[in-house]
């Protein structure tokens, strides 16, 4: 089992020698990130720190390309608590005047799974949508995944009419439509920055497994788990075997994996993008909502608002690798 990665924070200031945030006194991280972040953006996050008496230790830059993302390493006044939850809330405020992305963690921060959601998360758009149009009942199910992840349908029962409305399509057509399936931009640099540091990662979908089974081992995930579909000689008789992985189960399989790597649960990260995910989100130790709705950004400790997966990199304290952005 690899150790958790302990996240620090080197700072390039005026000496070229990076030093962590533990060692400039910094308590907490700030993250800023948008397509271009302004000198006026950058000195609105400025004055909103030194509004809450904060000391600023440093600043790097995470991300250029296509994002610009800048880390900013505070000391936050005492009583901590107090500082903490009014700058939050003051961030969260300045983040939507200035359309941009602004986190605010705490600076020592140990991480080693992480967890994606699939669809619309680590992959482009939705795979029950593909297989409907498959079947010639794109439109009926496209309606039904679009209210299922804003949250206005129980997940359960939504997937099985879905499912149902697969009756009879080849089992075949799996394979056809793993193989039109894009990555979502930045994932592959995400998940290979990711291990390359040993951290363990995983997908968890509410999607079917001969699907994410063929992409765990494209990417080597670490583990996976997903909806079985009942076939019946060759085809898909539109129902579900086994567990159905709704949001409790989600939670299950995020504290399953956790355990079979024996890593603690405020040592996991959860990325997702829809309702079935908030109580994944909620159950790591960072829940990060990606191109999500107000519900699921609500229910996540940060948010990335931006079509590039690489873009939780800086939430983690990691640096998005310039030679890789295109991934």
């Amino acid at each position: 089992m690899s150790a958790p990665v302990t996240i620090q924070t080197p700072l390039a200031l005026r000496d070229p020698e990076r030093v962590d945030a533990g060692r400039t006194g910094a308590s907490h991280l700030v993250t800023v990130t948008g397509p271009e972040i302004t000198a006026e953006v950058l000195s609105a996050v400025l004055h909103r720190l030194v509004s809450v008496s904060t000391v600023v230790c440093g600043m790097r830059t995470m991300a250029t390309h296509p994002c610009t993302a800048l880390e900013l390493s505070v000391r936050l006044s005492t009583p901590l608590g107090n500082a903490e939850a009014a700058l939050r809330v003051g961030l969260g405020r300045l983040a939507g005047q200035c359309e941009v992305d602004i986190s605010l963690l705490r600076a020592e921060r140990r991480y080693g799974l992480v967890v994606f959601d699939v669809d619309n998360t680590l992959v482009v758009g939705e795979v029950v949508d593909r297989l409907a149009e498959r079947a010639g009942r794109a439109a009926e199910v496209g309606v039904l995944t679009a209210r299922t992840m804003r949250g206005e349908l129980d997940f359960a029962e939504s997937l099985r009419q879905r499912v149902a409305m697969l009756a009879g399509l080849p089992v075949g057509v799996l394979e056809r439509v793993t193989s039109e399936i894009h990555l979502m931009p930045g994932a592959l640099v995400a998940v290979r920055t990711l291990q390359a540091l040993g951290v363990k990662v995983g997908a968890i979908s509410g999607g079917f497994t001969p699907v994410v089974a063929a992409l765990a081992r494209s990417l080597r995930l670490d583990f996976h788990a997903a909806n079985d579909l009942e076939v019946a000689e060759g085809h898909l008789t539109g129902r579900l075997t086994g567990e159905l992985i709704d949001a409790p189960a989600k939670v299950r399989a995020l504290r399953r994996f956790a355990t079979t790597e024996r890593i603690p649960l405020p040592s996991c990260v959860a990325v997702g993008d829809g309702a079935n995910d908030t109580d994944m989100l909620k159950a790591a130790g960072l829940g990060i909502a990606f191109n999500a709705t107000d519900q699921v950004r609500a229910a996540a400790d940060v948010a990335v608002s931006y079509p590039r997966l690489d873009l939780v990199l800086p939430m983690l304290g990691v640096p998005v690798p310039c030679a890789l952005v295109g991934g």
